[in-house]
């Protein structure tokens, strides 16, 4: 039995996938865009994290750099390490899945210059431990590691290719910075 012709075509085997297809062009088109819409957020909450990691690294940074040149208000080295905690503990959840010691990292770097404030997060009444004496070589150590630390994280944010920053004992150990053997 033929449904119905269209100048003697079968409507049935003629239209019925032309209109199949439509819906199916639409789903698809309804699938990409979504897909679209869900990686537009992404790279926006990835740039977002990165900003503010960055920023609340920048002055936890620019504190290592100042330490032994000028005297350091301690209350903004503690204010600095505290923030420095809070966001990337915030953040953590949407850096790659290689990169979640990099709180916990820069953490154990700003320790190596500002000794037992870096523990402020952790302890609070860590906050009223002196800082320590500066120490030269491990504070350009802890510049450079948090400089790696800063540029991958910029990377990550912008969508470059951004290698994951090894953690801070690792990176002293293969860059041969790490204390003498005894």
């Amino acid at each position: 039995m033929v449904v119905g012709t269209i100048e003697g075509v079968d409507a049935v085997t003629t239209l019925l996938p032309l209109l199949l297809s439509g819906s199916m062009v639409a789903s698809v088109g309804y699938c990409l865009s979504v897909r679209a819409a869900k990686a537009a957020e992404a790279r926006a909450a990835r740039r977002e994290a990165a900003s503010k990691l960055t920023d609340v690294l920048e002055v936890l940074h620019d504190l290592v750099k100042r330490f032994g040149w000028v005297d350091l208000d301690q209350a903004e080295v503690v204010s600095a390490i505290a923030t420095w905690s809070r966001e990337s503990r915030r953040q953590t959840h949407l850096l790659p899945r290689p990169w979640r010691h990099v709180g916990r990292s820069v953490t154990s770097a700003a320790g190596e210059v500002f000794g037992g404030l870096a523990l402020v997060s952790v302890r609070p009444d860590m906050g009223t431990v002196e800082l320590p004496e500066p120490d030269a070589l491990w504070r350009a150590f802890v510049e450079d590691y948090l400089g790696l630390v800063h540029q991958a994280i910029v990377q990550w944010g912008t969508g470059g290719r951004a290698t994951a920053p090894p953690d801070f004992d690792n990176w002293l150990r293969v860059t041969g910075r790490g204390a003498p053997a005894l």
